[in-house]
């Protein structure tokens, strides 16, 4: 007897009750409160830090044993399936919450959306503070092993609080037809099924892309960042600054939008008025008003180290707000020395110059770091209008959290 014929000889009578199976087909239902809390709960892990998301995550259970992870991925779900349900996916549709939806064995629940335990947490970063891929759209859920025990899905929930099943009985549900390797099909009279199968399934991580086949999203690289993404990235490396030797910043952006300065902090100083007040292990402007690169440091109200390389850098037309000429700032933390290199490409280090590999100025070290910002910049480089730059950091050693 294989799997599928152990499974409806341990169904109970109430699965062949047509409305109560069929009860949920409907793709969209509002979900009221419920739909609120979720995009309540999505708005904190966008901003939070990573050890705020970490102990979140702790107190509602991610991270335990003897328990089951699910991770869903919606980043690359499928244009087709994009294309076939416009209006859940459709413009200022966003995704505010997903689900675990079950059908255990002996259960007469089919699959309810809104069911206590099973709202999955959204989490946009990785949980080591660092992912490269960055993949927004991920949520995860955490529960006892044996929770579910039968047929399960996902399902996702809009801004608009519309919910869409990727299982279910109809040729318009994402998984109908599928041959994904967890899929099991349950035949009606009328009507076949198609559902995810937890006999099929691992018992302690099971993540897949919502509506198909697929464990996991292509990897992206960092240019390819929506500019939610971006936001987020700098956002992180401003409130957990790396201090570490083997630690590498990076600053990027369009010549179009401005070439921006550059300084990371050390304690001292500090007036939230001044910024120029602050002490700092670097200052570092690519382009500064004479076009030269420029760097120095500054302790106690004093500058240091000061070098100029001129005609340093071609960051493309000047003042031209429709320039997407690449410029990366790249700077890495030695021990005993600070490198730093400019890069007419966001991606190819082909095209990095190392402009400086210095020890450090007043014997600062990197674990003397304590944050970083975008410096005061000169009305000749045509800075970004808001005053702000894009940034991403490494760690040593950083790499994507399996686990996530």
């Amino acid at each position: 007897m294989d799997e599928s014929s152990a499974l409806l000889a341990s169904a109970p009578a109430a699965r062949h009750d047509g409305f109560s199976r069929s009860a949920w087909t409907a793709k969209r239902i509002a979900l009221g409160a419920l739909g609120c809390a979720v995009a309540t709960l999505a708005t904190l892990f966008l901003v939070a830090p990573p050890d705020a998301a970490r102990g979140l995550l702790a107190n509602i259970g991610i991270g335990g044993a003897g328990r089951t992870r699910y991770i869903l991925r919606t980043r690359c779900v499928p244009e087709s399936l994009k294309s076939a349900n416009p209006t859940f996916f459709g413009a200022g549709a966003n995704l505010t919450g997903a689900f675990v939806t079950r059908h255990n064995l002996g259960s007469d629940s089919f699959f309810p959306a809104y069911e206590k335990g099973m709202v999955m947490t959204p989490v946009t970063f990785d949980m080591t503070g660092y992912e490269w891929d960055w993949e927004e759209g991920r949520f995860a859920l955490e529960v006892p092993e044996g929770a579910l025990d039968n047929e399960w899905g996902f399902a996702l929930q809009n801004a608009a609080g519309e919910v869409l099943y990727e299982n279910g009985g109809d040729a318009a549900s994402p998984l109908w037809g599928s041959t994904c390797r967890d899929i099991i099909r349950w035949d009606s009279p009328t009507k076949q099924w198609f559902n995810r199968f937890m006999g099929r399934e691992d018992t302690r991580k099971i993540e897949y892309v919502f509506g198909g086949c697929d464990n996991t999203c292509p990897e992206r690289s960092f240019n390819d960042w929506s500019d939610f993404q971006r936001e987020v990235a700098t956002k992180e490396v401003m409130d957990n600054t790396p201090n570490e030797v083997g630690s590498e910043f990076t600053m990027y952006g369009y010549a179009g939008d401005g070439v921006c300065q550059f300084d990371i902090l050390v304690p001292g100083h500090y007036d939230p008025n001044d910024q120029y007040s602050q002490n700092r292990i670097l200052h570092f402007a690519p382009a500064d008003r004479r076009d030269y690169v420029h760097t120095n440091a500054r302790k106690d109200h004093h500058w240091s180290g000061e070098k100029n390389w001129p005609g340093g850098w071609p960051f493309g037309p000047k003042n031209d707000p429709t320039s997407k000429a690449e410029w990366r700032v790249k700077i890495v933390l030695k021990q005993d020395t600070l490198e730093l290199s400019s890069c007419t490409s966001w991606e190819d280090d082909s095209t990095c110059v190392v402009k400086a590999n210095d020890a450090y100025q007043f014997g600062y070290s990197p674990s003397d770091i304590s944050g970083v910002q975008t410096a005061m910049g000169y009305e000749e480089n045509y800075l970004r209008s808001d005053g702000k730059c894009d940034f991403y950091a490494k760690r040593p050693g950083a790499q994507k959290n399996a686990h996530f």
